[in-house]
C-alpha cells in the first residue's frame, strides 16, 4: 500500500510540473508575439511617414521652382523703375497676351504715395522709387507684414503661371533703401572731384536696395506653398 501511494504521489507531481511548463511556454509565445507585432507596426509607420515626407518635399520643391519663376518677373518689374508706369502696365499686358497660362496684375493701391527729391509718386512707383521712410501708411508700411492671398493690400503684384498644374505667385516689396544715382547727386561729381589732368571723374552711383517677399501656392491646393525673401540691388 505504501508503494502504491508513493507511486501515485510521484505521478501527481509529474503532471503538475508538465502543466507549469505549458503555462510558461504560453506566456513566452504571447510576449514574443507582442514584440513582433510592435516591430511590424513600427516598420509600417516608418514606411508611411517616409512616403508622406517625400511627397511633401516634392510638392514644396515644385512650388519653390514656380516661385523662382515668379521672382524673375518681379525683378524685371523692378528693373523698369525709371520708366513710366504705363511701361510696367504694358509688361503685364504683354504677359497676359502671351498666354501659356500666365496672368498678371498689379495690386498696389494708388493711395500708396511717397515723395523723393521733390517728386511725388503713387502706387507701385512709390515703392520702386522712394525709400521706406517716405511711404504713406497705405503702402502697407510694415516690414513684417505677412502676405495673405485673400487680402490684396498685403502684396503688390500677383501672377498665375504654369499650364496643367498652375501656381499663384504673390510678391511684395517690403523695404526700399534709396541709393544715389550720379545724375541726381551733384555732391558726388563736379567741383573738387578731379584727376591730375584737370578732368572730372565720374563717380559710380549707389543703386537702390530692395527687400522683396514672394509667396507661391498651388492654385488648386493652398497647402502646397513656398516662401522666398529676396535682397535685390538695382
Amino acid at each position: 500500500m505504501k508503494n502504491i501511494s508513493k507511486h501515485r504521489f510521484l505521478m501527481r507531481n509529474s503532471f503538475s510540473a508538465q502543466g507549469n511548463q505549458k503555462g510558461i511556454a504560453l506566456v513566452m509565445v504571447l510576449v514574443l508575439s507582442a514584440i513582433g507585432l510592435a516591430l511590424m507596426t513600427t516598420l509600417i509607420y516608418l514606411v508611411t511617414v517616409g512616403t508622406q515626407v517625400s511627397g511633401v518635399q516634392k510638392r514644396y520643391k515644385t512650388a519653390l521652382e514656380a516661385g523662382m519663376g515668379g521672382k524673375d518677373i518681379v525683378l524685371q518689374v523692378v528693373s523698369m523703375k525709371d520708366k513710366d508706369f504705363t511701361d510696367i502696365e504694358g509688361l503685364f499686358t504683354a504677359m497676359n497676351a502671351a498666354g501659356a497660362g500666365i496672368t498678371a496684375a498689379i495690386t498696389t493701391a494708388p493711395e500708396c504715395k511717397g515723395n523723393d527729391a521733390g517728386l511725388d509718386y503713387e502706387g507701385l512707383q512709390t515703392k520702386l522709387r522712394t525709400s521706406f521712410s517716405a511711404w504713406s501708411t497705405e503702402c502697407g508700411k510694415e516690414k513684417t507684414l505677412t502676405i495673405d492671398p485673400k487680402t490684396a493690400s498685403t502684396y503688390d503684384m500677383k501672377f498665375r503661371i504654369g499650364s496643367g498644374i498652375q501656381y499663384d505667385v504673390y510678391a511684395r516689396i517690403a523695404d526700399t533703401v534709396s541709393g544715389s544715382p550720379v545724375g541726381n547727386d551733384a555732391g558726388l561729381r563736379g567741383a573738387g572731384v578731379v584727376n591730375n589732368q584737370g578732368e572730372t571723374i565720374e563717380v559710380a552711383g549707389i543703386p537702390n536696395l530692395y527687400t522683396i517677399e514672394v509667396l507661391t501656392e498651388n492654385s488648386a491646393n493652398s497647402q502646397e506653398k513656398a516662401k522666398l525673401q529676396i535682397l535685390y540691388q538695382y
